[in-house]
């Protein structure tokens, strides 16, 4: 901040006694967020980074978003819960953004979804029949749906075990 611009003024020790200083002055905060070097910014800290870049703000978007596609396209009883649950939980938040970036969301239906379920020997039930039926929104099991729709397993071509995975890298 340039101190000419702020209420805060500087003094300088000059002969053993402080006087006013006029000089242009700028006042670094005592951490510092970022440099920037030859073009280059360098960010100190992921929370530095995640501040700056207004990355909460841009995740909770996000989320809010997804959420309103799993509703529309997703059965779920008890969406309200369910939705509760996401966004009242940052790494529920950030799986959301995975989910979000796939482009196969808003083509999935039921059908797809419970034959992943069957496979995978899923604990997520369903409710209703026919056209009322939905995906069981468990609270004992916040995790399953979001892991669902993210597609989080998959089966060994090689050994036939079946895997929930972390992490997926597209071949």
């Amino acid at each position: 901040m340039e101190l000419g611009r702020s209420r805060k003024f500087a003094m300088v020790m000059r002969k053993g006694q402080y006087d006013r200083c006029e000089d242009n002055l700028f006042l670094f905060d005592r951490g510092v967020d970022c440099v920037i070097r030859d073009g280059y910014l360098f960010v100190f800290g992921k929370d530095k980074f995640q501040k700056i870049f207004q990355f909460y703000e841009t995740l909770i978007k996000t989320a809010k978003a997804t959420l309103k596609t799993i509703k529309a396209h997703i059965p779920i009883d008890d969406f309200p819960a369910f939705e509760a649950a996401c966004e009242g939980h940052l790494q529920k938040i950030a799986k959301l953004k995975n989910i979000a970036s796939k482009p196969y969301l808003k083509d999935l239906t039921l059908r797809d979804l419970k034959k992943a379920i069957k496979k995978y020997k899923l604990p997520i039930k369903t409710t209703g029949t026919g056209d009322d039926e939905k995906l069981h929104f468990d609270v004992s099991d916040k995790w399953a749906i979001l892991r669902l729709l993210d597609d989080d397993y998959l089966e060994s071509v090689m050994t036939g075990n079946q895997y929930e995975v972390n992490s997926k890298r597209s071949l």
